[in-house]
């Protein structure tokens, strides 16, 4: 990845780009961006500079703006600057979550159960973001089966708050399941079906297995 193409490495431009998607989904739609904190394209003093930049744009959080190894300098950021953050919660065992250890360091923290132990491990994180009080969202980046997890995940807790979806088709969302998910109205309804919802294609998995 390039930093011709990665959102918060050109503050004018991020400017341009806020200001643009603003003018055109209003000031009733949320707005979340994501700054790839795996770039490590800011620390501290940067982030609070460029959050408080963008504070007319209202938005709903700011994913990961910081880099893992200073996820405990993200807390320095709250008590300056206003603007919401999300910390991204994807692999590994669960253990105390950013937003669980810090309540102020972000206000969402974000949770995938293809890779954080699955809806059980899961589960466990989201019973510390209870404590904390702040809210979850889904990372759900990959397929129709974390999709459907994803979806329960959300709706075991009065904090669950959004969920990731794939604005266009692909192999994993709409190849694996005979009944792919399809938003109505920017939503995703629960299903009544057994198990997580969907019927998974067979053959079509096989077709993406790795030796």
């Amino acid at each position: 990845m390039t930093l011709d193409a990665v959102f918060g490495a050109d503050a004018e431009r991020d400017l341009r780009y806020l200001t643009e998607v603003r003018g055109v989904i209003g000031d009733d739609l949320a707005l979340v961006v994501d700054v790839p904190g795996a770039q490590d394209l800011w620390d501290v003093p940067t982030a609070i500079r460029r959050l408080r930049e963008w504070e007319r744009f209202d938005l709903r959080w700011v994913e990961q703006p910081l880099h893992r190894r200073t996820s405990r300098a993200t807390g320095a950021c709250a008590p300056r600057s206003p603007r919401r953050s999300a910390r991204a919660r994807t692999s590994g065992a669960p253990r105390p979550t950013s937003a669980s250890s810090s309540p102020t360091a972000s206000t969402c923290s974000q949770l995938d159960p293809g890779r954080c132990l699955g809806l059980t491990g899961c589960r466990e994180v989201v019973k510390q973001v209870e404590i904390a009080r702040v809210r979850y969202s889904a990372h759900s980046w990959s397929s129709a089966l974390n999709t459907a997890a994803s979806l329960h995940m959300l709706a075991i807790s009065e904090r669950g708050d959004t969920l990731d979806f794939k604005p266009h088709e692909s192999p994993m969302q709409h190849d694996v399941v005979e009944d792919p998910w399809a938003p109505a109205g920017g939503m995703l309804a629960l299903r009544s079906a057994p198990g997580l919802g969907v019927t998974v294609r067979e053959d079509a998995v096989a077709r993406y297995l790795f030796e």
